[in-house]
């Protein structure tokens, strides 16, 4: 007796391919939930990553900001700091200038006046007209030794000169003297009432 098996194997064969088929079709689908899956979570992450990109520029502008303030802020400083010092020294100036003509005119002996005065930074000019001589070396003399503020007094010029005093014509002597301003770190306040040649 003779079996025709063809029928099965063709059967078999059949069955293979559609269970291939299936899991070609399972294969690929699993694929492209895997593809999408990995695109949206790439898509994810790059909106992450660009969302943290954005907020570290916004951070870093407004630190910028900052930093631009904080610099006008030190100008503004250094300014108003140098300002302060300007005015600072002025006053100092100010000051120290009072202080040593009142010095000067301390230091004046009797029968001696002053005609004029100029200070060119620590330069100082003096001119004035005494009746004698020794009224001129006397007025240089206390300069020279008691005086706080000024350095290094000599004498220019001492020449003789007419002077009209009370409507009287006397036969005296004009002067011009130089001396330089002493810096003093911590000034003291003069007082003509202490000053030996205050009191006359």
């Amino acid at each position: 007796m003779l079996i025709n098996f063809l029928p099965h194997r063709k059967w078999n064969l059949a069955r293979k391919r559609k269970k291939f088929a299936t899991s070609l079709a399972v294969a690929a689908f699993l694929g492209l939930v895997l593809g999408a899956g990995s695109s949206v979570w790439i898509g994810w992450q790059l909106t992450a990553q660009n969302s943290d990109n954005s907020l570290l520029k916004n951070e870093i502008s407004a630190l910028d900001k900052v930093l631009k303030k904080m610099t006008l802020l030190d100008a503004d400083i250094v300014r108003l700091n140098l300002r302060g010092t300007t005015l600072q020294t002025l006053r100092n100036e100010g000051k120290r200038s009072a202080v040593w003509l009142q010095e000067v005119a301390a230091n004046l002996p009797d029968g001696l006046y002053l005609t004029a005065i100029k200070q060119d930074g620590d330069k100082v000019s003096i001119q004035g007209v005494a009746r004698t001589n020794e009224q001129v070396f006397d007025f240089l003399n206390r300069i020279s030794l008691e005086s706080q503020w000024l350095a290094q007094a000599e004498l220019i010029e001492v020449t003789s000169a007419a002077l009209s005093k009370d409507d009287l014509a006397l036969m005296g002597m004009t002067f011009a003297m130089r001396a330089l301003l002493k810096h003093i770190k911590q000034p003291v306040d003069f007082d003509v009432s202490q000053h030996p040649s205050g009191a006359r």
